[in-house]
């Protein structure tokens, strides 16, 4: 899609349209506060293309039945979890916190209570 004449709508402040502002070298990214005027202006504006997450384009192109999701990804939106430096023992215990979550299958038993298993992974 970062090709000359292409222009892509994206939801502003979002972590992907971010990414797309640093990234782009040929293609104009329009941004636009809000996802829904951002489908709205990537019909009112010709857009070639909505940069979304995968979840929120597949739940919305019912909606818009000419939609196609491509089938690669252009990013990942990655999580992190912090402490104030300096915090030592608390920065060990959430390490060890997360690791032991995801070993557990914890966080795979909650992706599947929330119905989102399909939507994320874990690394």
């Amino acid at each position: 899609m970062d090709k000359e004449g292409v222009k892509i709508a994206g939801c502003a402040g979002a972590a992907y349209v971010l990414w797309l502002e640093k990234n782009l070298k040929n293609a104009t990214l329009q941004t636009v506060e809000g996802h829904d005027a951002t489908y709205q202006h990537f019909s009112d504006e010709g857009c070639q293309a909505i940069a979304g997450l995968r979840p929120k384009l597949k739940k919305d192109a019912s909606k818009r039945p000419a939609t196609r999701i491509l089938k690669d990804k252009f990013m990942a939106v990655e999580q992190a979890a912090c402490t104030k430096k300096g915090r030592e023992k608390g920065f060990k215990l959430l390490s060890e916190f997360i690791d032991d979550a995801k070993k557990s299958g914890m966080v795979s038993e909650l992706l599947k209570k929330f119905k989102k298993e399909k939507d994320l992974t874990i690394p």
